[in-house]
């Protein structure tokens, strides 16, 4: 079996994992004493028609719908 085939015989929900991509983006805050300091990266995770989500469950769900839907 090729990889190919591997991946078309893929269940949509676990197609759809391997298209979500998970991004980090920096959050800073102004402290009181006027410098910006670093708080976490805040993580959103990217589908494949490049929205982004709050939760990986979201971004799931989302994918597995745009799987669904005609070109």
């Amino acid at each position: 079996m090729t990889n190919e085939e591997l991946i078309q015989h893929l269940e949509r929900k676990q197609l759809a994992a391997l298209l979500i991509k998970e991004k980090q983006y920096p959050e800073y805050d102004e402290g009181i004493d006027g410098e910006m300091h670093f708080l976490c990266m805040d993580i959103f995770y990217v589908t494949p028609d490049c929205r982004e989500f709050d939760t990986y469950e979201d971004a799931l769900q989302h994918t597995c719908w745009w799987l669904s839907k005609e070109v």
